[in-house]
């Protein structure tokens, strides 16, 4: 890894999540996201993408998933 990259790791939760017609949040979602805000700090991207993910799928904030959803987002600085 070098300065400037940022590693994301995340549950099946994140692209399982479904919007009101049932669709799931998915891959090719989760790519726009990715390629959209890459240049986000680390905790601003994950608090970005999980707001993303509750207004998606029009559930209220903190409660109404059906999986669980762990996401953990890190940036890559020089020692």
């Amino acid at each position: 890894m070098e300065a400037g990259d940022k590693a994301v790791l995340y549950t099946d939760g994140i692209l399982e999540a479904t919007s009101p017609s049932e669709q799931e949040f998915g891959v090719d979602l989760l790519k726009g996201f990715l390629e959209s805000n890459h240049h986000l700090k680390a905790d601003v991207f994950a608090d970005l993408l999980i707001e993303e993910l509750w207004a998606w799928s029009e559930h209220p904030k903190g409660c109404g998933q059906d999986d669980d959803i762990t996401l953990l987002a890190i940036d890559f600085h020089n020692s």
